[in-house]
C-alpha cells in the first residue's frame, strides 16, 4: 500500500504543480487505516478520509470530486 502511494506520488512530485491526494477508507476492517496513518508523515500532499461505513469502491469514488479542494480532477485508478 505505501508502495503504491510512492508510486503514485513520483510523477506528480516531479511537476512544477500542486496537488493533494486524497487516500478513502471505506471503513476497512484489514488495518488499512491505521498503516494510513503512520504514513501520512511522508507524503506530505495526502489528505486521509476515513469513512464510517464501508459503501465499497463506488462511493470511495464518488466522494473524491466532491472532497477535491483544486480546480482539476483526475481520477485514480
Amino acid at each position: 500500500m505505501v508502495a503504491e502511494l510512492e508510486r503514485i506520488s513520483q510523477a506528480p512530485d516531479a511537476s512544477p504543480f500542486n496537488y493533494e491526494l486524497l487516500v478513502i477508507d471505506d471503513a476497512s476492517t484489514d488495518g488499512t487505516l491505521e498503516v494510513l496513518r503512520q504514513a501520512q508523515g511522508r507524503f506530505l500532499r495526502m489528505r486521509l478520509m476515513p469513512s464510517h461505513r464501508n459503501g465499497g469502491s463506488g462511493t470511495a469514488r464518488r466522494i473524491d470530486p466532491q472532497q477535491a479542494r483544486g480546480p482539476i480532477l483526475s481520477p485514480g485508478s
